[in-house]
């Protein structure tokens, strides 16, 4: 996916799209501080989220997540999940 080549975004909305699947190159968008994936069907996160580091809000709402990676505890700059 193009936008995980964008190393410098800050912001990514990809609510109400029906994605599926995140690709664990999510991982790669180090600068990213807010990430919107609600109202989605996605079932799994991929570990690389251990890498967002300086996400600060993150939503994932209105999904079908069934497990999240222990990598999720490396958002230590998390201010606000949904």
């Amino acid at each position: 996916i193009e936008f995980c080549k964008t190393i410098s975004l800050k912001k990514l909305d990809l609510s109400y799209n029906l994605i599926e699947k995140i690709p664990k190159e999510i991982g790669n968008l180090l600068n990213l501080k807010i990430l919107d994936l609600n109202t989605n069907k996605i079932e799994e996160i991929p570990t690389q989220f251990g890498n967002l580091t300086n996400l600060k809000q993150l939503n994932l709402d209105d999904n079908k997540i069934k497990k999240i990676p222990i990598e999720i505890g490396n958002l230590v700059n998390l201010e606000g999940i949904g």
